[in-house]
């Protein structure tokens, strides 16, 4: 079966796309979140202000801490699974949504967190958390529309193990 096997030339290359995309995604998601413990340019208002803004930066450094690095093992995992779909592997694409689930999870439980910290100072309006959290989701969704693309009738997904 191994050689009737066929993909369409499409999800090989979106898939090899995404992954140079899912690393760059790593220092990127680890020095956004980093802007949140130092208040970013909002924060410097604030303190020019004279607003004493150490209280938010220290409440929110675990939670950020904790993005940081729960972030950059979820793309790290992302990465393998892309590995895994690459190899007719279905368990890669449900490692992909698991990982995109836990993330969002992940990303609402703690944002939550560092935008109660903030909100005394009216930094964040809450747009940020239910934006971001479909971040994780859409990809996924994503995945498993690219992996139904056909090629001679048949979809990728239905070929994999």
């Amino acid at each position: 079966m191994e050689n009737n096997r066929e993909r369409s030339r499409w999800i090989v290359n979106l898939i090899v796309l995404a992954i140079p995309a899912t690393i760059l995604l790593i220092p990127v998601d680890i020095m956004s979140l980093q802007s949140l413990v130092d208040l970013g340019f909002k924060g410097e208002i604030l303190e020019k202000a004279g607003v004493d803004v150490s209280a938010v930066t220290r409440g929110v450094r675990d939670d950020v801490l904790a993005l940081q690095i729960i972030l950059s093992v979820a793309r790290l995992l992302m990465l393998y699974s892309y590995y895994l779909v690459l190899d007719w592997k279905r368990k890669g694409a449900y490692l992909y949504l698991s990982v995109s689930v836990i993330s969002a999870l992940a990303y609402w439980y703690f944002m939550g967190n560092i935008i109660d910290e903030y909100s005394c100072f009216g930094l964040i309006t809450g747009a940020e958390l239910l934006t971001s959290s479909f971040s994780f989701i859409v990809p996924a969704l994503l995945l498993f529309l690219i992996l139904r693309i056909k090629k001679n009738g048949v979809s990728c997904w239905k070929l994999m193990d």
